[in-house]
């Protein structure tokens, strides 16, 4: 986990680096030279995302962008649904809640429970978060007692779905199923490779057999088998 932190860390902060650098050049942020931490404080704080989301709840453009049967398509296969929509959820957020132009290269969210919010209502939004928490909880629970590579892979990808507060359940789902279909097929792969190795250690070798000649001692004759 460490290990992850440190290169998440670097990687996050480079990135609102330059998704500020992109809204400034737009016109849409003004930023200050030296005001990278302030930038990264800002992208960490959803509650003007939540509070955006509530104002515009009703408005029907919101509510076709965040549709729940179009997040539902994001967990079936293209092979099986050829006419998928492209996953851009975030862009159109972009344009649609907060006015940005359509072509601007960033992505937007209004967090989960702002999702919730405009698809459920205020109660349904709290059912289906605390739901989302239970079923969280309960796989983190069952799989605490796991000491294996998966075990641990696993319980990171519950961690880190359960912290990332932006995506709604159901697109936190699908990166979760893709996540633990990656990591399984990259162990899957090394449990092979491992395998291999340790039945070419364990394998004895077999010494050469010693020559009759190697096997009598100096000076005595050898000895033949009878014809």
């Amino acid at each position: 986990m460490p290990a992850r932190m440190f290169v998440a860390g670097p990687v996050f902060v480079a990135g609102s680096s330059v998704r500020a650098g992109q809204a400034a050049s737009a016109g849409y942020q003004s930023t200050t030279p030296g005001s990278l931490a302030e930038v990264v404080i800002r992208r960490l704080d959803y509650r003007p995302y939540l509070l955006r989301a509530l104002e515009v709840k009703d408005d029907p453009e919101v509510r076709s962008v965040v549709a729940l049967r179009d997040q539902a398509g994001v967990l079936v296969p293209r092979l099986l649904y050829p006419g998928k929509p492209t996953a851009d959820q975030g862009r159109r957020i972009s344009h649609a809640v907060f006015d940005l132009p359509a072509d601007l290269p960033t992505s937007s969210t209004i967090t989960a429970f702002g999702d919730g919010v405009v698809n459920l209502g205020l109660v349904g939004a709290m059912g289906l978060l605390g739901v989302w928490v239970l079923v969280l909880d309960g796989v983190f629970r069952r799989v605490a007692g796991a000491a294996s590579v998966s075990g641990y892979a696993l319980r990171i990808a519950l961690l880190e779905t359960a912290f990332d507060t932006a995506p709604p359940p159901i697109l936190q789902l699908a990166t979760a199923v893709r996540t633990l279909c990656a990591v399984g097929v990259v162990l899957m792969l090394l449990a092979t490779i491992t395998r291999g190795r340790r039945r070419i250690i364990a394998s004895p070798t077999l010494p050469r057999p010693l020559s009759a000649t190697a096997r009598t001692p100096a000076g005595a004759s050898p000895v033949r088998s009878p014809p």
